[in-house]
């Protein structure tokens, strides 16, 4: 995620010990910086949490019985790679004898 060179003040309180850690880290001058990049991260994990809960149930074994364990799905798709590696070779052989 990219941050936003517009910036706002906001004032925030922590605990004693983490802006020690922080300090000795970081550096006083950066913590500003460090606190928004480590806040986007964050917000990107949330986000992805929630479309996971989102699509939870999207997948299921009655709709994909081909999928049933770790044979069946490598099977599926060794099967699916050989079939777009086909339709690329005949693609490629079309656009040579054209």
């Amino acid at each position: 995620m990219r941050v936003s060179s517009r910036k706002v003040h906001v004032h925030l309180t922590f605990p004693v010990e983490l802006t020690k850690e922080m300090n000795t880290l970081i550096g006083p001058g950066k913590r500003s910086e460090f606190i928004a990049a480590a806040t986007a991260r964050e917000l990107e994990r949330i986000k992805l949490l929630k479309a996971l809960e989102v699509s939870a149930g999207a997948w299921s074994l009655k709709n994909h019985p081909d999928l049933r364990d770790a044979r069946e799905i490598a099977m599926a798709v060794r099967k699916r790679r050989r079939k777009a590696e086909m339709k690329r070779k005949g693609a490629s052989i079309g656009r040579l004898s054209s």
